[in-house]
């Protein structure tokens, strides 16, 4: 699978320009490239729930060093600190209205243990499946063209590519989601009526 190297080389092809030999390479287009790598990561991530970032933690209420439980600014809500890594809530064992992502922390009127899934960065390229890579190729490409001043059109048909593989590799990733039935008379509704399913 591709490395850190590989993308950002094959987002540097795309544009017309020369590959880095090193992620210290200290040429316009590796400190570019270095420059937006991980935000780029992050809005890729955050564009679906993948099955590969979809992580869970079990987490207890924050406590001061005396063992008293840490408390918001004001309001008697339980703090929870989110994952490092955390992107997205997913779900929670708790009513949503009870379990609210502010800052660093979710906050929630139980004290009981708090189940979180939740989308959150894979880091190791080589741990990214075949149809998520060429996204974050197409998109970081896309931010190396304004960066490096490759022109608009190409900065454009680069957003294009990169909706069209995101698309696809959605599609592929909902293969790796539990199957949903559909309720009964749902089909027969939507063949009647020409409205698709979506999924």
């Amino acid at each position: 699978m591709a490395d850190k190297m590989d993308i950002i080389n094959g987002a540097l092809a795309k544009i017309t320009q020369a590959p880095i030999s090193s992620l210290n390479d200290n040429s316009p287009r590796a400190r570019a490239a270095m420059a937006c790598y991980d935000f780029v990561m992050g809005e890729v991530m955050t564009a679906y729930e993948w099955s590969f970032c979809i992580k869970r933690a079990n987490l207890k209420p924050a406590k001061n060093e005396r063992g008293e439980f840490i408390r918001p600014e004001f309001g008697e809500e339980y703090v929870f600190r989110l994952p490092k890594d955390f992107l997205r809530k997913i779900s929670v064992n708790r009513p949503d209205s009870d379990a609210a992502v502010e800052g660093e922390a979710i906050l929630s009127a139980s004290a009981d243990d708090l189940h979180l899934r939740y989308l959150g960065v894979e880091t190791c390229e080589r741990h990214w499946p075949a149809h998520f890579t060429p996204c974050m190729t197409a998109r970081l490409a896309a931010e190396l063209c304004a960066s490096l001043k490759c022109g608009v059109e190409n900065q454009t048909a680069l957003m294009a590519e990169y909706e069209m593989r995101l698309n696809r590799a959605r599609h592929n990733d909902a293969y790796n989601k539990p199957t949903q039935s559909m309720p009964a008379g749902q089909y027969e509704a939507a063949h009647e009526t020409g409205v698709g399913i979506g999924y």
